[in-house]
């Protein structure tokens, strides 16, 4: 799954297509004023961002998942993740992932 939209377009479809992922923030992109780094669902991240960055929500950003990652960056920094996405309790299976509402 690759998706080119707005950041909080691409958590909400997230959310959608894998009701178990959570996400994990990449602090060398987003100076995190959270309280955690690791584990939001993609809903939280979003209330999140609203309180503390709401002009994050409308930039332009990239939803990967495949075989070979799970990520979500932004349009203007490709090389660098801002979210790591994984399952809870672990990763995303690159290679078993069971696509939900297609």
């Amino acid at each position: 799954m690759r998706l080119h939209e707005r950041l909080r377009l691409c958590l909400l479809a997230l959310a959608s297509r894998y009701p178990q992922s959570v996400l994990d923030i990449n602090e060398s992109v987003l100076k995190s004023q959270c309280i955690k780094t690791e584990g939001w669902t993609p809903l939280e991240m979003i209330e999140q961002l609203e309180i503390t960055a709401p002009q994050l929500l409308d930039a332009q950003a990239c939803l990967v998942v495949d075989q070979q990652k799970s990520e979500l960056y932004l349009e203007h920094a490709k090389d660098w993740p801002l979210f790591g996405i994984r399952c809870r309790e672990h990763e995303v299976p690159r290679n078993t992932l069971i696509l939900t509402g297609v």
